[in-house]
């Protein structure tokens, strides 16, 4: 269903950027689980990135995992869409969730830090689009303020919060970015 005032696009931007992952990330409470998912959102937008970067018949030489899925590993996704033309400022911020995420895959007694933290919204602050504006603002992550479940919360209410607002913030950046993208290459799809 579309907001009245709302334009539907006919690209999957709901696997990134829908409200509802990040508030059930903030419901669950749990630091690990929360960088797991948050990586994993994070993916899903390369993944529709790259959906819409390389040609279908271009597909057949990337393997393919048991799924069906080209590009099996973040990594590999993340060094073909910065080939592609991804900017390298969202790329680092990528980049380091997923280091954050390995480490906690490898490392049994691994806990969120506010430095990991603090680095991560750096490089999130760091990624700019003129299109993110009018949604988003010019403050800095940290000045953010979020509602769920009718609360108010800041980076200030936990690291995991603050994970998940400064990967909610990155991602509607890179959102509102992909859209001018494909405007700009004359691939947008309204409707």
């Amino acid at each position: 269903m579309v907001q009245q005032g709302m334009v539907r696009l006919g690209h999957d931007f709901t696997k990134f950027i829908d409200p509802k992952y990040y508030a059930d990330i903030i419901a669950n409470n749990d630091d690990v689980g929360s960088i797991l998912r948050l990586q994993l959102i994070s993916e899903r937008f390369l993944e529709v990135y790259l959906l819409e970067r390389i040609p279908e018949e271009s597909e057949t030489f990337f393997p393919k995992d048991r799924n069906g899925t080209f590009l099996k590993y973040f990594n590999e996704k993340l060094m073909v869409a910065i080939a592609c033309g991804l900017p390298t400022q969202l790329g680092k911020s990528l980049k380091l969730l997923n280091k954050i995420r390995n480490d906690f895959g490898h490392d049994f007694e691994k806990t969120l830090s506010q430095s990991e933290l603090d680095s991560y919204i750096i490089l999130v602050d760091n990624f700019k689009h003129q299109a993110a504006l009018p949604y988003l603002g010019e403050g800095p992550i940290k000045e953010m303020v979020i509602q769920s479940d009718g609360k108010r919360l800041t980076t200030a209410d936990g690291l995991a919060i603050g994970f998940v607002i400064a990967t909610f913030s990155l991602m509607t950046k890179a959102g509102l970015w992909l859209v001018s993208d494909l405007q700009s290459r004359g691939k947008l799809k309204i409707g």
